[in-house]
C-alpha cells in the first residue's frame, strides 16, 4: 500500500469560500474551461471537478463517493497532479439546490459532506480568497476537520483590486 501511495501523483484541492475565484484558478490551470465559473450566480461549483492528465490513472480516487465529475485536460500544468475544484464551504446547498451563506453548521450541508469525502483525498490544498473573505472561519473549520495536517498554499484573487494580505496569511 505505501508504495502505491508514493507513486501516484500529487493531489491538489482548490478550497475556498463563495465567489472567491476558485473555478477560475482551475481554468487557468487546466488551460481551458473545465468547470464552470460565474460572477452573478453564486455557488457554482455543486460537485467536485477532477482535473486529471489523459494518461493519469485516477481508479484509486473515491470519485463516486465524492460525487466527482472527471474531466481530462492536456495542460502542461496539470501533466504530472490531479487538481479538483471544490464546492464552497460557505455555501448550504441542501438536496442539490444552493441556498444563502450560513456561519452555522447543518446537518443538511451538502457542500461540507462533499467536501468531507473529498478533502481526505487532497495532498495539498490551494486555499484560494479575497480580502473580504480569508479570515473565514468556515473554511478553516472544514479544512482543519477533514484534511489536518495537509500543506497550505494561499492564493489572493482580487489582488490587483483588494488590500495585499500577504502579511497576514
Amino acid at each position: 500500500q505505501a508504495r502505491l501511495e508514493l507513486s501516484r501523483v500529487l493531489v491538489v484541492g482548490v478550497v475556498g469560500g463563495t465567489g472567491t475565484g476558485k473555478s477560475t484558478l482551475v481554468n487557468a490551470l487546466a488551460g481551458s474551461e473545465v468547470t464552470t465559473a460565474g460572477d452573478v450566480a453564486r455557488p457554482t461549483t455543486i460537485n467536485p471537478v477532477v482535473v486529471a492528465a489523459r494518461d493519469v490513472d485516477v481508479s484509486w480516487l473515491p470519485l463516486d463517493v465524492m460525487q466527482a465529475r472527471l474531466v481530462r485536460s492536456d495542460s502542461p500544468a496539470v501533466a504530472n497532479i490531479v487538481l479538483v475544484d471544490c464546492p464552497d464551504p460557505d455555501t448550504q446547498a441542501a438536496a442539490g439546490t444552493p441556498s444563502a451563506e450560513s456561519s452555522k453548521p447543518s446537518a443538511a450541508n451538502r457542500n461540507r459532506d462533499l467536501l468531507e469525502a473529498v478533502l481526505p483525498a487532497c495532498d495539498v490544498l490551494l486555499l484560494v480568497s479575497t480580502a473580504q473573505k480569508y479570515r473565514s472561519w468556515i473554511v478553516a473549520r472544514e479544512v482543519a476537520a477533514f484534511a489536518p495536517g495537509r500543506p497550505l498554499l494561499f492564493v489572493q484573487t482580487h489582488a490587483s483590486r483588494d488590500p495585499d494580505i500577504r502579511d497576514d496569511w
